[in-house]
């Protein structure tokens, strides 16, 4: 296995993307568009440029019935020496979780990341005075970004391109061109993609039962595949991506175990040790709980390159503004991201 850190993975996502477009040309919706795509994808490997993202998050419960989960940011990459600046902020956050939000990542406040190679590092003000951190930045394994939940990244950066660009890798069933727009005033060409979750899922999974577990919980979840938008501008080269899914829309059935089938050191309470008159839940119980907290649940994302060739600056904090993650406590170590590294 490899390891995708943030600027790797996004210059293998467009060395990918070249393939998996080429592949497409071999669907009848291929064509000329995967074609055009694949093109695309190699140029705009080989750039500097600056980017935005947004992702967002819709149909959270919170105090008022439902709410919204933004966060967006804004920065500059450099694939060839493999370097990222982003800053980015909490732009919108369900009622009931504004309080906790404040007091730990900042709300609104700016995070900041830097990328240099395999190393990341990351400024958060008010998440550093919570984990009573003296240094201004934080520094990494790139991977561990994923895992930090105390960044609020739960695990993953479906904002990061990065992340986009590997569901397209190895993703790109169909290619359709489906009209001309504009993106930052610049008219490009804009293609519809089928993404395959379960491809991408599966990428060098090779035990036969694992595979067959991903295989068995993707398609059961109804998420297999996953509509994707590329803007293509006249240069050739990948200027925004759009990917959306419908939360709402999973099963949530097939995450539930069957009796006999929890994960080994789940301890399960005795009736005993429950509060008087408490009973634990059924499984059609849960199911119809989790049914409930993902109804009208969606999530967006759009990520824009823009200023290609564009002479960027990487300024890196000098060791003593730098603490390791691995000397704070609650930050994630390199043993908890072994499922990052594929």
């Amino acid at each position: 296995m490899h390891r995708r850190t943030p600027l790797m993975a996004l210059a293998a996502g467009m060395a990918l993307l070249v393939s998996a477009c080429s592949a497409a040309l071999d669907t009848p919706d291929g064509g000329p568009a995967g074609e055009r795509v694949a093109a695309a994808a190699e140029a705009t490997a080989d750039e500097t440029a600056r980017m935005s993202f947004e992702t967002r998050m819709e149909g959270l419960p919170d105090e008022a019935g439902t709410g919204a989960l933004g966060v967006s940011g804004e920065g500059e990459l450099d694939l060839a020496e493999q370097r990222m600046h982003l800053t980015m902020a909490i732009d919108d956050m369900p009622d009931g979780a504004s309080a906790q939000a404040d007091a730990s990542v900042g709300g609104d406040e700016e995070m900041e990341i830097l990328v240099d190679g395999t190393t990341a590092y990351l400024r958060m003000p008010r998440a550093a005075d919570q984990l009573d951190v003296d240094a201004e930045w934080i520094r990494m394994d790139a991977a561990q970004l994923q895992a930090d939940e105390t960044a609020g990244f739960g695990g993953q950066l479906d904002w990061d391109p990065n992340t986009q660009l590997t569901l397209l890798e190895e993703a790109a069933t169909t290619v359709e061109e489906v009209g001309e727009g504009e993106v930052r005033g610049q008219q490009a060409t804009r293609y519809e993609m089928t993404t395959d979750l379960e491809a991408l899922a599966l990428d060098e999974v090779d035990d036969p039962d694992e595979r067959e577990a991903v295989d068995t919980m993707l398609t059961g979840l109804g998420i297999a595949e996953m509509p994707t938008e590329v803007w293509v501008d006249d240069r050739d080269r990948v200027v925004r991506m759009d990917a959306a899914v419908e939360l709402s829309d999973l099963d949530t059935s097939t995450l539930l175990p069957e009796e006999g089938e929890l994960p080994q050191g789940t301890d399960i309470p005795d009736s005993d040790e429950l509060p008087d008159g408490a009973d634990l839940p059924e499984s059609d119980e849960l199911d119809e709980l989790a049914g409930d907290l993902l109804e009208g649940l969606s999530q967006t994302t759009t990520i824009e390159f823009f200023d290609f060739g564009a002479e960027v600056e990487f300024a890196f904090p000098d060791d003593g503004d730098v603490v390791e993650a691995g000397e704070i406590e609650g930050m994630p170590q390199p043993d908890d991201v072994d499922d990052l590294e594929r």
